[in-house]
């Protein structure tokens, strides 16, 4: 998770895992990051189809993109939003914070009816 973080805003991270026994260092890097995360963009590629497939919509009608949570802070996740939705304004306000303001309005219609 620490790595995910530290390459969503430069191309290299210096890891350490510090274990009972002994203590490891990792370089970790963007590109490296992104090579083993490709097969996720295929598999959204097929869902995105299929939502606005069902939706009867298509992506050039979508527009606005709210990202939100820690994922939308990676390069290549924005860059495959905007890939997507190239017509849409991407919303890239408070991340972490829509978050828990979507919980809230979740939990309130929930517990509070």
């Amino acid at each position: 998770e620490e790595g995910k973080i530290a390459l969503s805003s430069k191309e290299e991270h210096i890891s350490v895992f510090d274990g009972a026994r002994e203590k490891m260092t990792f370089s970790l890097k963007r590109d490296a990051f992104e090579f083993f995360v490709r097969d996720i963009f295929v598999k959204l590629n097929k869902s995105l189809k299929e939502a606005l497939q069902k939706a009867d919509v298509s992506a050039n009608q979508i527009d606005l993109v709210i990202l939100t949570g820690g994922t939308a802070h990676i390069p290549c996740v924005q860059n495959w939003v905007k890939e997507s939705f190239p017509t849409a304004v991407l919303s890239e306000g408070k991340k972490m914070e829509s978050v828990g303001v979507g919980l809230t309005y979740f939990s309130k219609n929930i517990f509070l009816k």
